[in-house]
């Protein structure tokens, strides 16, 4: 088991693309895993406006066998009245690469039939998510979209793709793009681009590169950053939009305390309040 980081790195996306991306990526993340048999032991998004990221936990270095039930003839064709096998179980049994032996009878809602149960071996997890991962890009949509290479749209131009099974590069091909161990910190903060080990890298060298990717704790920050600037017997208002807004604004949050006139207090309150917001 390992652990998978998938990061579609982008130019700037608005506030609510973010959030809208996250909820799709992890919607859609989750079924196509679903579907394709890969375990794993968890599954989490983080986003910030220059990127959304998968990161899952602990997952299987290949897919789950499955099962493949094969219908046959009717029993009372598939085997005489002692139980022999006919002709028409031998070549049905030959037919599927099993022996006669491993045939089962299950009922129906036709009678009894004879069936083949074949295991079949599920692929290694690096050549499923060289398929998968492009396609997830793919299936996220927005209300209006950018088109900058022929056959790839997405709210804003993707610039990288970091994509790491544990310490190994999954060469993930999206247009022009290719997968490879680079993230970027803070377009101004830090010393770009960041090379990362493995995956498990992905958190703690963005905040080396002064970006918060988590965007619980980035709420948490400007949670703090809040009550920092907020002196004895003042009450910050915190509306809960905008401050949903100004987390996916931000990927290094700092507030500061700013002033203006009273004299503009003599205005409404609720003008006063919607300007400043």
């Amino acid at each position: 088991m390992r652990d998978l980081l998938f990061e579609i790195g982008v130019e700037e996306m608005p506030a609510s693309a973010v959030e809208m991306g996250l909820e799709q990526l992890t919607r859609e993340a989750a079924s196509e895993f679903e579907v394709q048999r890969l375990r794993y032991r968890s599954l989490k998004v983080y986003g910030s406006p220059r990127r959304l990221t998968l990161y899952v936990s602990d997952l299987e270095e290949e897919q789950e066998p499955k099962e493949i039930e094969i219908k046959g003839p009717p029993k009372n064709q598939a085997f005489d009245e002692k139980g022999v096998p006919t002709p028409a179980a031998v070549g049905f049994a030959k037919s599927q690469g099993v022996s006669v032996e491993e045939l089962v009878v299950k009922e129906t809602g036709k009678g009894e039939y004879v069936f083949a149960v074949k295991r079949e071996r599920g692929r290694s997890t690096k050549e499923v998510l060289l398929e998968i991962l492009p396609e997830l890009v793919r299936k996220i949509r927005f209300p209006k979209s950018m088109r900058w290479d022929s056959k790839l749209r997405f709210i804003r131009p993707i610039r990288w793709l970091c994509v790491l099974y544990g310490d190994e590069v999954i060469p993930v091909r999206l247009g022009n793009l290719r997968g490879n161990r680079f993230t970027f910190g803070h377009r101004f903060l830090a010393d770009n681009p960041i090379e990362l080990r493995e995956a498990g890298d992905y958190l703690e060298a963005l905040c080396k590169g002064k970006v918060l990717a988590d965007q619980e704790e980035r709420k948490s920050v400007i949670l703090k950053e809040i009550e920092r600037v907020t002196e004895e017997g003042e009450k910050a208002l915190l509306n809960p939009d905008l401050l949903r807004e100004v987390l996916y604004l931000v990927e290094n949050p700092s507030a500061i305390r700013c002033s203006f006139s009273d004299k503009f207090l003599s205005l409404p309150k609720e003008v006063v309040i919607n300007v400043l917001e």
